[in-house]
């Protein structure tokens, strides 16, 4: 017996809007800038922007984020945008020794995003996407690192499961939004 019903639906269930906030019930809105989970450090200068629509020079340092950066325009001509990650780097950026950390500084320079590890520059990619949906690119520093080991979502439940292409898209959500835990727990 196949373990999915094809007749169940959960695509109304994934247009609701999905919240994740440091704080249960706080959504913390920096001028326009909506940040989740929101950094433990932030200095932010709204007066300051940088013009990103000729896109991005990328420099990515370990070649470890080709898959993970296609939301910004790539040119050869376009802002400096170097990502970093390892105990050297974390040290010269004043990244905090924790698994992923990472600072994000938009400046006169660029954009710079340096992790502790791996990990760790992903999650700042993703604060920079979220950023960049906003519109503008600020002046910012960014520092931040996460609270709690183990980060995300059980499925557990009974009846019906998700389908495939539900959970797929919802674990994007969970690395979009810096979880880092997944677990599958079906009680039927």
């Amino acid at each position: 017996l196949p373990a999915q019903d094809t007749d169940f639906d959960l695509s109304s269930q994934r247009l609701e809007s999905q919240s994740i906030a440091k704080v249960p019930g706080q959504k913390i809105d920096h001028k326009g800038l909506v940040l989740n989970p929101v950094p433990h450090e932030m200095n932010l200068n709204r007066d300051k922007t940088l013009d990103f629509s000729a896109g991005f020079r990328v420099k990515d340092r370990k070649g470890a984020f080709g898959n993970d950066i296609a939301f910004i325009k790539q040119d050869k001509k376009g802002l400096p945008l170097t990502i970093d990650f390892g105990q050297k780097a974390a040290n010269k950026a004043g990244v905090k020794a924790i698994d992923g950390a990472y600072r994000l500084t938009v400046s006169d320079k660029g954009v710079a995003v340096t992790g502790y590890n791996e990990r760790g520059a992903f999650y700042g990619l993703q604060t920079l996407k979220q950023i960049l949906e906003s519109g503008v690119l600020p002046y910012t520093d960014i520092k931040d690192w996460p609270d709690l080991k183990y980060r995300g979502v059980v499925e557990g439940f009974y009846g019906t499961p998700w389908s495939h292409e539900v959970r797929t898209s919802l674990i994007d959500f969970y690395g979009a939004n810096k979880m880092n835990t997944y677990i599958y727990g079906p009680k039927d």
